[in-house]
């Protein structure tokens, strides 16, 4: 049996020096047997893979983490910067409204006056405007009504407290409540500013903002995600009532010193991002949930956990159907060989298999069947014989030559059956080494033989192929790896998509504040324009009233006027009728004096408008000279109305005493009608005067249209203001599209992971179905296929040091 051992491996050409030298450090009990070294195998694939699918697990939800992180420190950062820009802009309103020249040493009515008329150009976040009296300790003026007048003692509030030399040091400075405070008046969280009034030391301009507002309208990530603001000593300045918190005092020291940067903490349940908020010593704190904040890492490391495990459980049972389909059916072949090497040649060896080990099965039932036929022809040649000897008995001549023919007969027949019976058994202990998962054996087919050759080169050819089934299994772990460093791959592409989420996230911040910009530009030229527009339309409308009261006044004096002539010629020509015609010419008179006291009123109201106007110029400062222009005319034009009407007053009171010296004197009608016609033409003089005036008037209508055509080209504007707010719109919009586009590339990114991930599970399922054998002559190629793996293993390594990095 040794010299069939060297001769079969010879022919497989293999170095059994150098099998023993590898076998020797495996165990015996492996060795010995093919399903444990099957078990073994499955069990190593089982580990690489849970490796890899460990480490691929562990990078993925550290990038998705550190992602989640960047981003929430991100939005606390522009929360910090929302805040801060507030807060300037409160400072700014401030200094606005006391540096108010109407503040300066006025009455508490002009100062109030002044504090309405800057609340209504300001914010809606400005609340209240109060100015404070320091040398009487008492509210000079206010918007709240419940405030004027009042102590600052009797005033539960933080300006209250403010002390002149000590918290404005200086003209320009801006003192502002250290935390927010509840105001009951406007049932809000608010913050004060105040500043000196320029000009007057002793008061001071108080403006009431509420941040409320501000602080509640900043975009949240999260659902359960809540904003406040400490001091650098971690005391609370704004919280809403259902935040409970407490912030990392020495974060909120380092930020509050620097006054720049941003810190980051989590816990078990918690997750805190802190932000500093530039000019002013605070610091924004924003908490999530810790299940929150990582939602999509716990959910991108379930799915790829879940994908692992369900590759493994593929692979584990494909292992173990594998086993039943070859580990079993060779063992069962082996004790069945067993069997007929003891002589019991009625062994079942019928299979419906079609694969090698199908085959194999039918090689040793063609083994059997030609034993079996020369086992048989042995018995007929021991039968014949028999027969000769009986014949050789009967026959001594044939006698020797009979026991000769026999005798070689006999001897050849042993020769055959030693033949067999070597070749049997050397199948037998081939396949009894095979069984126990020795491969690397082949059957020595030198034997004359035709069918015992045929059922060696059959297993010759089956141990071949399975030496194939193992390097299927090698392309199998390259394979892998290659989809471990896909996964890898993938996940960097996740960093890189956060990373432009971030950008475009900034992007989008820039635009908002170049929005808030224009917006504020918008309110002031609306207010304007608004102001403007009515007190234009205002005045137009008076003073037309006016210019056609004074139109038909004149019309109406001059008609009285000629019908006055026209009396007084009559009664030059009749002097019969003499007395009744200066009857009618009192009556007449009469008319006019009650046109004469209507102009008189006319004019009274138009000094009115006049002053009104002048009042409303005065307020609109350099803007209102268009106004003050039209108030002066229309004060002239109704100083002269009122002088022309007291003239005429006067003439008509000399018409009323000649006519009644008519009535007695009728011998002097003629030369009293000559007087009464003097007297009348003055008055025709002073209606003609009025028209002039109404003409006046006339101008001052069309300087006021001027006026207006100004304020469309303040609408103009406004208009231009609107487009651009328009175009940042759309860059906003486009901003947000990068974001979406950036969102889209992260899942994408996901969905190759899990198909990364998807294709492990494939590839475990095909080295199920091709993993047949574990040791074969082909161990130099083994090591090449290792050295792959070994070189993917390093190309995992260098992309998980640059992720990291």
């Amino acid at each position: 049996m040794s010299a069939a051992g060297d001769e079969t491996a010879a022919d497989s050409g293999s170095n059994p020096e150098a099998d023993r030298s590898i076998t020797r450090f495996v165990p015996e009990f492996v060795r010995r047997s093919y399903r444990t070294k099957f078990v073994i195998t499955i069990l190593v694939v089982v580990l690489v893979i849970s490796l890899v699918g460990a480490i691929g697990y562990v990078d993925a939800e550290r990038t998705v983490e550190s992602d989640a992180e960047q981003q929430l420190t991100a939005t606390v950062d522009m929360h910090a910067d929302s805040i801060d820009e507030w807060t300037i802009s409160m400072a700014a309103h401030t200094r606005s409204v006391s540096s108010g020249a109407a503040l300066a040493g006025s009455d508490a009515e002009t100062a109030e006056a002044y504090a309405i008329q800057e609340q209504a150009k300001l914010p809606v976040d400005v609340r209240d405007v109060h100015v404070v009296d320091t040398n009487d300790e008492r509210v000079l003026a206010s918007t709240n009504g419940e405030l004027r007048g009042v102590s600052v003692d009797s005033v539960d509030e933080p300006w209250a407290e403010i002390e002149p030399g000590v918290d404005l040091t200086a003209a320009n400075d801006v003192w502002h409540s250290p935390t927010a405070y509840a105001d009951d008046t406007v049932d809000d969280q608010v913050i004060s500013f105040a500043s000196p009034v320029e000009n007057d030391e002793a008061r001071i301009a108080v403006v009431v903002g509420t941040i409320e507002y501000r602080v509640d309208g900043l975009r949240q990530l999260h659902d359960d995600q809540e904003t406040m603001i400490v001091d650098t000593d971690g005391k609370t300045v704004l919280a809403s009532d259902e935040l409970e918190s407490d912030p990392d005092e020495e974060i909120v020291a380092d930020l509050g010193a620097t006054r720049d940067g941003t810190g980051f903490e989590r816990d078990d349940a918690v997750v805190t991002a802190y932000a500093a908020m530039g000019d002013n010593e605070w610091v924004a704190v924003t908490t999530v949930p810790a299940e929150q904040a990582f939602a999509a890492s716990n959910a991108v490391g379930w799915t790829l956990l879940s994908v692992i495990g369900t590759g493994l459980i593929v692979l584990l049972a494909g292992g173990v159907v594998l086993a039943r389909q070859t580990v079993t059916p060779l063992e069962d072949l082996r004790n069945r060989a067993r069997r007929m090497e003891e002589g019991d040649r009625s062994v079942d060896l019928e299979t419906d298999r079609i694969d090698e080990v199908g085959r194999l099965y039918r090689a040793f039932d063609e083994m059997r069947t030609s034993l079996n036929e020369q086992i048989t022809a042995a018995e007929a040649a021991k039968t014949e014989a028999e027969t000769a000897q009986r014949e050789a008995e009967e026959a001594q001549s044939d006698a020797e030559t009979a026991r000769e023919e026999a005798e070689a007969e006999r001897e050849r027949i042993a020769s055959m059956m030693g033949e067999l019976e070597r070749v049997a058994g050397q199948y037998s202990e081939t396949m009894q080494d095979a069984a126990n998962g020795d491969l690397t054996v082949r059957a020595t087919v030198d034997t004359d033989n035709e069918q015992m050759r045929e059922i060696g080169e059959e297993f010759n050819a089956m141990l071949d192929e399975l030496e194939d089934a193992i390097g299927g299994l090698k392309q199998f772990a390259t394979d892998v790896a290659a989809a471990s460093e896909q996964v890898t791959a993938s996940s960097e592409e996740v960093k890189a998509a956060s990373e432009q989420v971030s950008e475009s996230v900034q992007e989008i911040s820039d635009v908002a504040d170049r929005q808030s910009d224009r917006l504020d530009t918008i309110q002031t030229e609306m207010s304007d324009l608004s102001a403007s527009t009515e007190e234009i339309a205002s005045t137009a409308s008076e003073v037309a009233q006016v210019a056609e009261r004074t139109v038909d006044a004149s019309e109406r004096g001059g008609e009285a006027a000629q019908d006055a002539i026209g009396e007084m010629n009559e009664v030059e020509a009749e002097a019969e009728r003499a007395v009744e015609t200066i009857r009618s010419l009192e009556a007449e008179v009469e008319r006019i004096d009650e046109l004469v006291d209507a102009i008189a009123d006319v004019a009274d109201q138009t000094s009115l408008l006049a002053l009104n106007a002048s009042i409303e110029a005065a307020a609109a400062g350099e803007e209102g000279d268009g106004f003050a222009v039209v108030a002066d005319e229309v004060k002239s034009l109704s100083s002269d109305a009122k002088e022309a009407a007291t003239e005429i007053e006067a003439r008509i009171e000399t018409i009323r005493g000649r006519t009644d010296k008519s009535v007695a004197v009728v011998e002097a009608t003629s030369d009293k009608v000559r007087e009464g016609t003097e007297a009348v033409e003055p008055a025709v003089e002073a209606l003609e005067e009025i028209g002039e005036y109404a003409e006046e008037t006339n101008v001052g209508v069309q300087e006021i249209s001027a006026a207006t055509n100004d304020q469309a080209g303040s609408a103009e504007e406004v208009v231009t203001a609107v487009d651009e707010i328009a175009t940042s719109s759309e860059e906003s919009a486009a901003e947000a599209g990068n974001v979406s586009a950036a969102a889209e590339e992260q899942t994408a990114s996901l969905t190759e992971v899990t198909e990364s991930v998807s294709g492990l599970a494939d590839q475990a399922a095909f080295l199920s179905d091709r993993l047949e054998q574990f040791e074969t002559e082909r161990e130099s190629e083994l090591g090449g296929t290792s050295s792959g793996v070994e070189t993917q293993r390093r190309s995992i390594d260098t992309l998980e040091k640059r992720s990291d990095d």
